[in-house]
């Protein structure tokens, strides 16, 4: 009898020390070659993507890890496929040679949400954006206000209970790591976004469907694998309603990143708009992912007399310029709360706000509705221009040509267009002191457009 404990005994520390010999299990995401999937059953490919082991003891370590109930799922976007496991760093090098690999990325949190600081100062942006210059205390805006159209935001959640969305905003799923569920807001970032791009009184598209998709834990930071699922759940949604207007707001930023652009890229040529945060590191904008992707609008921020914001990214991956600092908009902790914050997570949402009005007026590519947004824009003056030495690296980068940035185009929305309607802009910074005021102030707010509308929707 001792024989075989002892021959167990041996075997399990045998098995012991291969485990520390090839390192922690860490997940990571593998990411196909389009060519193999295409021609391939996604089911079929699964068990050669599973041997990647090289030695007889790992193999049996391997074996029983593997030993589960489920197998990984491989998502398409598109011709960009890829699946997540967990395996360590000898495993991942091993899978990194099979034919059907492109490559492999260690899912660290890469992906953090685009704020800066909060401040104290009267909310500017609804006013700046249909105006040439300045501001006139008064918001023009169309009465379609972006009706029709779903605007997903990838990011910390949504308070979707917030008065200033009116029951138009709702739960999707939450992408967040280690298998938390719950879809709420408990960081803030992604209620306020909300409430630029379409709060009845903070927002720009007034009657735009809000879709929550939570991939942003509560500090703001997420993996590549949760972007990706909450990527690939609003892509199946819009590709299962014929004829949807979608737009994806994704207020977050983080080094350049190949796989993620690519996703992006695709997701666009089946019809979704983007519209992405530049990034708050001062630098230029193509360092950056998703702010370097192509065909998307890429948002960097403007102060008050029209500069581009100390924080902001800029350069040949930035589309346009609209409001980002000092804004006003919804809070996450109370059904009336607000709140002021300051970044081109902020500038973001002004422009995805205008898509939503516009796309609610006719069907645009996604191509068109950039060149559509860029060429009713304001020309500014800047003198934040891109290193003439890394120019030509980063147009080699991400494909994206290179631009006279010392030329900005800043956020403008037409109101001499089909029938807009005029409302007064609420001080901001008087609701901001005095939270127990926002449903009056709501309340008014909805009033007065109504009474602006009365007549033209009857």
């Amino acid at each position: 009898m001792i024989a075989p404990v002892f021959i167990l005994c041996l075997i399990t520390l045998l098995l012991l020390v291969e485990a520390a010999a090839r390192g922690s299990i860490h997940p990571y995401i593998v990411f196909l070659n389009s060519s193999t999937v295409a021609a391939s059953n996604k089911s079929s490919l699964m068990p050669s993507l599973q041997k990647r082991s090289t030695t007889r003891i790992a193999n049996k370590l391997s074996s029983f890890r593997n030993n589960r109930t489920s197998i990984p799922e491989i998502y398409s976007i598109g011709n960009f496929h890829w699946y997540v496991d967990s395996m360590n760093d000898v495993d991942a090098q091993v899978l990194a040679q099979n034919e059907h690999v492109s490559h492999l990325h260690k899912d660290d949190p890469i992906f953090h949400m685009t704020e800066l600081v909060q401040t104290d100062v009267p909310s500017w942006g609804l006013d700046r954006i249909d105006q040439r210059k300045g501001e006139d205390d008064k918001f023009h805006f169309p009465s379609s206000a972006g009706e029709g159209v779903d605007v997903y935001l990838i990011d910390t959640g949504v308070n979707v209970d917030h008065i200033d969305f009116d029951g138009r905003a709702i739960h999707g799923p939450a992408f967040t790591s280690g298998g938390n569920q719950d879809p709420t807001d408990n960081n803030g970032h992604g209620s306020f976004v909300a409430g630029i791009c379409c709060g009845r009184v903070h927002g720009v598209a007034k009657k735009a469907n809000i879709i929550s998709l939570k991939a942003l834990d509560q500090g703001g930071s997420g993996r590549l694998s949760n972007i990706l699922l909450a990527l690939h759940w609003a892509v199946k949604r819009h590709v299962a309603n014929p004829g949807a207007k979608s737009i994806i707001n994704l207020s977050l930023a983080a080094d350049f990143h190949l796989p993620t652009n690519q996703a992006i890229e695709q997701a666009i040529e089946l019809g979704i708009h983007f519209s992405i945060a530049a990034g708050n590191q001062g630098k230029e904008a193509c360092r950056y992912s998703p702010a370097s992707a192509k065909n998307a609008l890429v948002v960097g921020a403007i102060d008050q007399d029209d500069s581009i914001a100390s924080y902001s990214n800029f350069g040949s991956c930035v589309s346009i310029y609209a409001p980002g600092t000092a804004i006003t908009s919804v809070w996450h902790n109370h059904r009336t709360a607000i709140h002021t914050l300051s970044g081109t997570s902020m500038a973001a949402p002004h422009v995805t706000g205008v898509m939503a009005i516009l796309l609610s007026q006719q069907d645009y590519t996604p191509v068109a509705l950039i060149e559509k947004v860029r060429e009713s824009a304001t020309l500014a003056i800047s003198s934040r221009t891109e290193s003439n030495d890394i120019v030509d690296e980063i147009s080699r980068l991400t494909g994206v040509e290179h631009e006279d940035s010392s030329v900005i185009k800043v956020l403008y929305m037409d109101s001499s267009l089909d029938d807009f309607i005029r409302t007064d802009i609420v001080s901001s910074s008087m609701a901001s002191k005095r939270h127990h005021l926002m449903p009056v102030v709501f309340y008014i707010a909805i009033l007065s457009v109504f009474l602006n509308l009365h007549g033209l929707l009857l």
